[in-house]
């Protein structure tokens, strides 16, 4: 059975170990990933995707069961609240080829960087309902979404780049965003196994 995820904190993602592996990547060193520090930010960065017409999203979660779950909760009409067995962590988003924008929500190491997550939500709703956004095995992302109200039903609107990858090479048998990246790309991504240990993760 493969391992559970163990969820990094900010105080690890931010520590100058990672900077040095990803000073390593020569590519990475014209791109930038910031964190966006208001809902200000975000909806200017989400009005450019959207003038732009395509954004590329990816949630981060605190696991990969994407099912629900019934919670006792007396405030609920009827006693029974569901919420997602998966938790929502953060999303990242992208929508140039050297700009991406890592909205936190979830961390709780770092709990004071997150932003209100009913508001980001619905952000992030404006967006999908307006262009084209681009994941990589959409079936995942698209079911923690409507876990939590978002229904994406604009085929349309959908790009898959596992899907793609397949379509490019139909003998692989590996569509990983790693291996994709360094097949089509040229570019070797970060381990985070290299940081935090190969047994805390798993790639989806």
């Amino acid at each position: 059975m493969p391992k559970e995820i163990i969820t990094v904190g900010f105080s690890e993602m931010l520590e100058d170990g990672l900077k040095e592996l990803t000073n390593k990547m020569t590519w990475m060193t014209n791109h930038t990933m910031r964190i966006c520090e208001s809902m200000e930010e975000l909806a200017l960065f989400i009005d450019e995707a959207i003038k732009l017409g395509r954004c590329a999203l990816d949630t981060e979660t605190t696991g990969l069961n994407t099912r629900m779950k019934s919670i006792r909760d007396p405030r609920a009409p009827n006693g029974i609240r569901r919420e997602s067995c998966a938790k929502l962590v953060s999303f990242c988003l992208c929508h140039s080829s050297n700009l991406g924008l890592y909205v936190p929500v979830g961390h709780q190491d770092g709990e004071e960087l997150n932003l209100p997550l009913n508001k980001v939500l619905d952000q992030i709703e404006r967006l999908c309902k307006n262009c084209i956004t681009i994941y990589h095995n959409a079936k995942y992302d698209l079911a923690i979404l409507k876990n939590y109200d978002i229904i994406v039903d604009r085929f349309d609107r959908i790009e898959d780049t596992e899907i793609l990858s397949r379509l490019y090479d139909t003998g692989t048998k590996f569509v990983g965003l790693k291996p994709t990246a360094e097949k089509i790309l040229g570019r070797k991504m970060l381990e985070i196994g290299d940081k935090i240990g190969r047994a805390s993760c798993r790639e989806r």
